[in-house]
Formats: C-alpha cells, sequence, structure tokens
C-alpha cells in the first residue's frame, strides 16, 4: 500500500545513490528539487530534474542512460551510449560512448561530447555552446527545412564573445568554444545531417521491456498516442504541446504527462504527474497521482495517494480502496467521492492544532467542506449519507 509515510515527495533526499538495477529519478519525489547529488551507478538509468530548480550534480553510470536537466544542472554521461536533453545554462557532457546531446532545449544550454562519435542536436537555439567537437562528431540540424549544406557559412572567430561560431544563410546556428582552428578548416557537409523540427509519428508501440518516450526524441509534440506495452516505462510528454492519449502496461510506470494530456495507468504501481487540464487515471495498483491546475485525477483500484495541493482547482476521485489524498494551499480542491475508509494528509500548517479542524455544509454553494481556523482547506463534491458526521482523528494527519 502506498502511503504518506512512504510517498516520495516528503522529506526528499539530498542525495541519491543507484544501484546496480535500473533507476528512475525525478527531482521532486525522489531528490531535492534543487542542489542535489544523484550517482546512477549501473543499469540503464533514466534522470529527470527538470521539474525542480536546478542546479543539481548528476552523475551517469557505464549503461545507456537518458537524462533530462534542469536549469544549470550539471551532468556527466561516464560511459555508455547516453541521451542528454538540456535546460537553461545546464552543462551537459557525454563521457565515454556515442552520446546525442540535444542542445535546443534551454539558453546558453552547453554541451561537451566527451569521447566517442557524438551527436548534437542544435538548429533552434542561438544561444547553444559545444565545447568539444571533433571531426567524428555530427551536427543534426533541427528545424531546418530543405536543408542545404552550401549555405553553411565559413565557421568564424567572434573576437567579442572569444568564441568560434557556425552560421546557415545568416543566422547564428551554435558556437564552439574549445575548438582547433585546424579542425575548423576540415568540417565538412558530412558532419551535417538535417533533423526534424518535431517528430511527425504520432503513434508509439512500445515493447514487453523499459521503454523510453519522450516527446523531444521519439515521439510528436502534441496529439500522440501512446501505448507502452509492458516493462517499468518512463514517458514525458509535459514538454512538448499536449492532448497526448497515453495507455501504460502492467508494470510499474513513471509518466510527466503535459497539458490536455490523458493517461490510463493500466496495472502497475504508476507514478502519473500532470501538467495543466491533464487527466490522469491510475487504473489498478497502488499509484501516486500529482496533478497541476484543473487535472483530473482518479485513482482507480487499490490503495491510491492523490497530491491536490499542488496545482489550482484539482479534482480528486480515490475509486476503489483506502486513499489518501494530499490537501493544503489549494482551498478549491475537490474531492469526489470520499467515505470514512480514507485519509487525508494536510499540508502547509505551521504548529497544527487539529481542534481547529471543522466540518460544514456551504449552502451557498450545496458543497460539504473542511475548514482550518475558518479557512477552507479542501471541498467535498459528494459524501455518504452514513458518514456524514463520522470523521475523526483516524481520518486525519499533518505533515
Amino acid at each position: 500500500m502506498t502511503t504518506v509515510e512512504t510517498f516520495p515527495t516528503f522529506e526528499q533526499p539530498s542525495e541519491f545513490e543507484g544501484t546496480d538495477e535500473r533507476d528512475v529519478i525525478v527531482s521532486g519525489f525522489h531528490v531535492i528539487l534543487t542542489r542535489a547529488t544523484i550517482n546512477t551507478l549501473a543499469g540503464s538509468d533514466v534522470v529527470n530534474t527538470s521539474l525542480g530548480n536546478g542546479r543539481n550534480r548528476i552523475t551517469l553510470g557505464d549503461d545507456i542512460d537518458t537524462a533530462t536537466a534542469g536549469p544549470r544542472d550539471r551532468i556527466s554521461g561516464d560511459a555508455g551510449d547516453d541521451v542528454l536533453i538540456g535546460a537553461d545554462r545546464a552543462r551537459l557532457d557525454g563521457g565515454e560512448g556515442t552520446d546525442i546531446l540535444n542542445l535546443n532545449v534551454g539558453r546558453r544550454v552547453q554541451g561537451q561530447g566527451g569521447e566517442g562519435a557524438d551527436i548534437f542536436i542544435i538548429g533552434q537555439n542561438p544561444s547553444a555552446v559545444i565545447r568539444d567537437f571533433r571531426l567524428e562528431d555530427f551536427l543534426a540540424i533541427q528545424g531546418i527545412e530543405d536543408l542545404d549544406t552550401e549555405l553553411f557559412e565559413q565557421i568564424f572567430f567572434n573576437e567579442e564573445e572569444e568564441v568560434f561560431q557556425l552560421l546557415y544563410d545568416g543566422d547564428l546556428v551554435v558556437s564552439f568554444s574549445e575548438i582547433q582552428e585546424d579542425e575548423i578548416e576540415q568540417i565538412t557537409s558530412a558532419n551535417y545531417f538535417a533533423f526534424p523540427a518535431s517528430f511527425e509519428a504520432t503513434e508509439f508501440e512500445g515493447t514487453d521491456d523499459p521503454d523510453v518516450v519522450n516527446s523531444r526524441l521519439n515521439v510528436a509534440l502534441s496529439r500522440a498516442t501512446i501505448n507502452t506495452l509492458g516493462g517499468d516505462d518512463v514517458v514525458t510528454t509535459f514538454s512538448g504541446d499536449g492532448r497526448n492519449r497515453i495507455t501504460l502496461g502492467d508494470d510499474d510506470d513513471l509518466v510527466t504527462a503535459g497539458s490536455r494530456d490523458r493517461v490510463d495507468g493500466g496495472r502497475g504501481d504508476d507514478t502519473l504527474i500532470g501538467a495543466t487540464r491533464s487527466r490522469l487515471d491510475g487504473g489498478r495498483g497502488g499509484d501516486i497521482l500529482i496533478g497541476a491546475n484543473r487535472a483530473r485525477l482518479n485513482g482507480g483500484d487499490g490503495d491510491d495517494l492523490l497530491d491536490l495541493s499542488v496545482g489550482n482547482q484539482v479534482q480528486g476521485t480515490g475509486g476503489d480502496g483506502e486513499d489518501t489524498f494530499i490537501i493544503g494551499n489549494n482551498p478549491r480542491a475537490v474531492i469526489t467521492d470520499f467515505i470514512i475508509e480514507d485519509r487525508l494528509a494536510i499540508k502547509g500548517i505551521e504548529d497544527p492544532n487539529p481542534q481547529l479542524l471543522e466540518q460544514t455544509f456551504n449552502e451557498e454553494e450545496e458543497i460539504f467542506q473542511l475548514l482550518y481556523a475558518g479557512e477552507v482547506v479542501v471541498n467535498f463534491a459528494e459524501i455518504r449519507e452514513e458518514d456524514i458526521g463520522q470523521f475523526g482523528p483516524d481520518n486525519f494527519s499533518f505533515i
């Protein structure tokens, strides 16, 4: 059973050391939101610190890892063929192996491929800087239709910024902070290839193994249909334009959904994080659901944990099972099916006094409400008649 005590949002560690198996680490849930130190060790790991406040230090292991940075993060890929996605002022280091560094996400992001023939995704972020481009590396130019290599202008040295720069048809594409002048003269069209501005794949079907789906890497930015099938899958669509349909399999999956996305958790103990107006359905299992503004959360079957405290006007339905609702900081949150077996975890109140809790019926809005010191904590759209007045200390806790 998922409980408040095991919910990863509370008392997150500032340091995380992984295992030899596949680890999934998300800022705000497995580590603190900022200045965390993460070492994944072995296994094909997935790290996503883009939800946090950045300035993290992330060291990946020797396998094939995927990391999505937060602002000013520093990511070291070590060995393995890694995929690193940038953020504002982040620094990405692929380390050994054939790595992919996406420098189109985030202002002034810097990328260092390390040893191996690496691919730098550029073209939509003129503030990006490559720190160690070598002749065996490649530039994937994104967002330029009908790429004409003859329109690339000779790389020149910008004396004011003290960097070499590559232009396409007069526009800055990328800067190089550390590159030998003799290598610059040898860069040819063989080092460039076109990369779609956004992926046109509107359908994605996974495998029975762990899949990584990302709207910046392998699926369309909007209106995609994603079916992950089996495996402990990681789906990230929040950086896209939303309105996706995501169906998960029977294992323990992690989804960071975009605006107006709809997620069906299927079986398994899933963690579903939704952006504005997303709809999250945990399905069967003990799930964790967190929603932003106007999100709709449905735990489904099982003992679920629904966090209604993050966004404004979040609506939560626990479904079958003994569910826990995290409330506080959001007086317009609504619980649609609270029963005597469920539990409320109230956050954001210093030196709480249970005697200040009050249950009342708001006749004007025709809704039951829980008040603390006269202020609304949460609203109940419906309460069973036999449960009215029966809530006691076992239903409330302060966190």
